[in-house]
């Protein structure tokens, strides 16, 4: 049976909301403070949100052979294939951990769409458009996929949120990432993370270096450039 806490002694924490709401951000957060933190993909070629559900699915612990991580996040994997959201299995995950904490990360609904949309992957099972992979899995149109987002989302939210509401003594928060300032998540922690806010930096933000330097690398993109200036 796997315990309800870290190989530290800590209460793990869960980083359950979609991709593109500043899991990146979170992880490094976590990892740069020095906690064992998992985003995505795992050190021998797993991957997260596959295991998480190849788990679940089996009947096996939650996080079988996987356990030994402070901090989980990104449960999400795309192909053009395949499509996984494990982070539906936050009740699981409550199940076998319930002393963990459980962050629900959210943005502006518009936001996170344009951000999804315009995402691109460098890695090898993750290469090439988000969106395209997405759209690749469903077996759908563009705007038939956009309308799917724009219609789990809500529905998965007040799920978590309706879950954690009936629990009043469970480690529960949900973070606005362009409302709330880092201090509240590092005040929800603070029993069992020293985190300092000086190592808080928000990743893959397209900044206009980033986009000169795109230019650079993409002779279209260099072309296109010059009747833009």
């Amino acid at each position: 049976m796997l315990s309800d806490v870290t190989v530290n002694g800590r209460p793990k924490v869960f980083v359950i909301g979609f991709s593109k709401t500043a899991t990146t951000t979170i992880h490094k957060f976590f990892a740069n403070n020095g906690y064992r933190s998992v985003h995505w993909d795992l050190e021998d070629g797993r991957f997260l949100a596959g295991v998480v559900t190849t788990n679940a699915l089996s009947g096996l612990p939650i996080l079988s052979t996987i356990d030994s991580y402070d901090v989980y996040s990104e449960f999400s994997y795309a192909d053009g294939k395949l499509y996984l959201e494990a982070n539906y299995f936050f009740r699981e995950l409550f199940d076998a951990y319930p002393d963990a904490y459980f962050l629900l990360n959210t943005r502006d609904e518009d936001a996170w769409v344009r951000s999804r949309k315009k995402h691109f992957g460098r890695n090898k099972k993750g290469r090439g458009s988000l969106f395209d992979r997405i759209r690749s899995a469903y077996g759908v149109s563009e705007a038939e996929t956009e309308q799917a987002w724009r219609r789990l989302r809500p529905v998965y939210h007040q799920q978590v949120r309706d879950f954690f509401g009936e629990r009043p003594d469970a480690r529960f928060l949900e973070f606005d990432i362009d409302s709330m300032h880092v201090s509240q998540l590092i005040d929800w922690v603070a029993d069992d993370y020293a985190l300092s806010d000086e190592l808080w930096c928000p990743a893959n933000v397209t900044t206009e270096q980033e986009k000169i330097r795109r230019q650079r690398r993409n002779p279209i993109e260099r072309l296109l450039g010059r009747f833009k200036n």
